[in-house]
Formats: C-alpha cells, sequence, structure tokens
C-alpha cells in the first residue's frame, strides 16, 4: 500500500547526492507487483532473472526472484516451436532477398532472425533471454548444453547482424535444424526450405546457381 501511494505521488525515494546524476539506475518494485511479474513473462522479464539480490530482510525478494526465473523459463521452454518458426521465417526472407539482389532486403531479415534464434536456443535449456547487452557472458553456456563450437554463437549473431552472408546463413540454419530435430523440434516448412538451401552463392547476395 506505501509502495502504491508514493508511486500515485511521484514520491519513490531515489538517493543520489543533491545536484548530481545518480551513477545507477533506480527502479522500484512492490512484492505484489514482482508476484505478477512471475505470473506475466514478457520484455521486462530479462531484468529480474539477470538480478542479484544483495540484501533481503524476510528473504521474499530472493523466493520471489527464482519463481520469477523458473516460471520464465517453463514460458520459453513453451514457446520454441514459435520462436523457431521466427526464425526460419526470417531466414527465408533474406535468402529470398538475397537471390533477388536485395542488400537492405538481406541484411534487415538476416538480422532479425537473431531473435528468433536466441529465443529458440535458450528455450531449448528452459531458460529465458537475457536482454542484448548481458547475452555475451551467458552464451558458454548454451554452446556447451548444446555442443556447439566454443565462440560459434557469438560469432554467428555478429555475422547475421553484420552483412548476413546467405552461405552463411544457409550452414547455420542446418546447424540449427539439425539441433532442433535431435531435441524432436520438428519445423512444419516440409519440403520448402530445400530450394532455399540448395542456392549457392559467390559472395553476399551473389547467386552463382539457380533453383
Amino acid at each position: 500500500d506505501a509502495y502504491a501511494t508514493r508511486k500515485a505521488q511521484n514520491a519513490l525515494l531515489k538517493h543520489s547526492p543533491p545536484g548530481h546524476t545518480p551513477e545507477t539506475d533506480t527502479l522500484h518494485q512492490s512484492l505484489s507487483r514482482l508476484r505478477w511479474i512471475a505470473e506475466h513473462p514478457d520484455w521486462y522479464t530479462a531484468t529480474y532473472v539477470s538480478a542479484v539480490v544483495v540484501f533481503d530482510r524476510t528473504g521474499e525478494v530472493g523466493d520471489l526472484r527464482e519463481t520469477i526465473v523458473r516460471a520464465a523459463g517453463e514460458t520459453a521452454r513453451a514457446q520454441i516451436a514459435s520462436a523457431y518458426d521466427d526464425y526460419l521465417n526470417s531466414f527465408v526472407r533474406s535468402i529470398k532477398a538475397a537471390r533477388r539482389g536485395d542488400e537492405l532486403g538481406r541484411r534487415l531479415h538476416a538480422a532479425e532472425s537473431a531473435r528468433g534464434l536466441i529465443k529458440s536456443l535458450y528455450g531449448l535449456e528452459g531458460k529465458w533471454p537475457p536482454y542484448h547487452d548481458m547475452l555475451a557472458d551467458s552464451l558458454a553456456d548454451i554452446e556447451t548444453a548444446q555442443d556447439w563450437p566454443r565462440g560459434y554463437l557469438r560469432d554467428a549473431l555478429l555475422r547475421l547482424t553484420r552483412d548476413g552472408d546467405p552461405t552463411f546463413q544457409q550452414e547455420l540454419e542446418a546447424r540449427v535444424e539439425c539441433l532442433m530435430d535431435a531435441r524432436g523440434i520438428h519445423h512444419e516448412w516440409g519440403n520448402d526450405l530445400e530450394p532455399l538451401k540448395a542456392l549457392q552463392f559467390d559472395g553476399p547476395g551473389h547467386i552463382t546457381a539457380a533453383e
């Protein structure tokens, strides 16, 4: 109740020296709000998945953080099929753009595919992905769990967002599809991907063989 009253009055406490910009951002939450967050995973969930409890008078905050992490992991696992489809859809659009010589379309769709890929790979391990600026520190655990070469995923995400090289995208898609099949998760694209996977490029956007 005190939290709700202070928030309504725009009177939440922030401690910083007078006239100085705080060195850290301050976000106030109540226990009831943390319970709600545990039940409704969304874009804000990564904040709490990566959080470290430094003071907890009753233990409730730590318990609720664990609840948030557990619930988020369950949701991530339940959303694997959808995330995988998002990844493949962006892959398809990027390769088609490369086939047409559309550099902008190829790059943008390749970059978009990175989000679906991240959600898919973390979901396989029952984990909610961290924010992008905290991703690098956790990729090693995903690589170990899924038998990727060390450092491969970081490089793959950089390549997707940097140039969207279609030949590399084809290589990556084959690896991802093999992993998903091994985990019992099969896409619903049938044979529609095969012509795009068979295209040959001599560089980004330069096709050397027709379907």
